[in-house]
């Protein structure tokens, strides 16, 4: 319970300070190498919210792993830039990714997903999620878990 109300005032001190930096993410994006992981999704144009439907929002998805120890988060973090992220990077919900660590725990990290369309973003196929995720695998070779996820709704992003 104490560490998710410290990740949440994490991502919350996270999103704040982007706001404030004003990064630009596409700049950022294509400096990021792009590698093909041959999945169905389209980086040409991204989705937008149907102000008509007022089941699509704005969504956060928080992730916390738990590894088994400190020193393979450096390596998890590297095979979650080569697989996840250019995965995620196709899809056209997809708007951002923040990668955090829990300060009373040095064997978790967290990921804070931001997607532009919360249905869009739903269409992902559990079939997808883990032919990702044996990929993933693949390459790192360490136990871990997935300690904790849940989805937010942005009320308010008049920052961007």
């Amino acid at each position: 319970m104490k560490t998710s109300k410290i990740l949440f005032g994490i991502f919350l001190l996270s999103f704040a300070i982007y706001s404030y930096t004003k990064i630009n993410k596409e700049s950022y994006l294509s400096s990021v190498k792009k590698t093909d992981l041959n999945n169905s999704f389209s980086s040409d144009r991204k989705a937008t919210i149907n102000s008509n439907d007022k089941n699509d929002f704005r969504a956060i998805e928080v992730l916390i792993y738990e590894l088994e120890k400190p020193e393979h988060i450096k390596e998890f973090l590297k095979v979650d830039s080569i697989v996840w992220t250019p995965y995620l990077e196709k899809n056209k919900a997809f708007f951002s990714k923040r990668i955090v660590k829990p300060i009373d725990s040095d064997k978790q990290i967290a990921f804070l997903l931001e997607w532009n369309s919360y249905k869009v973003w739903k269409e992902i196929s559990e079939e997808q999620i883990e032919e990702n995720e044996e990929v993933f695998r693949q390459h790192f070779k360490h136990p871990y878990k997935i300690k904790w996820i849940k989805e937010l709704e942005i009320l308010e992003f008049n920052n961007y």
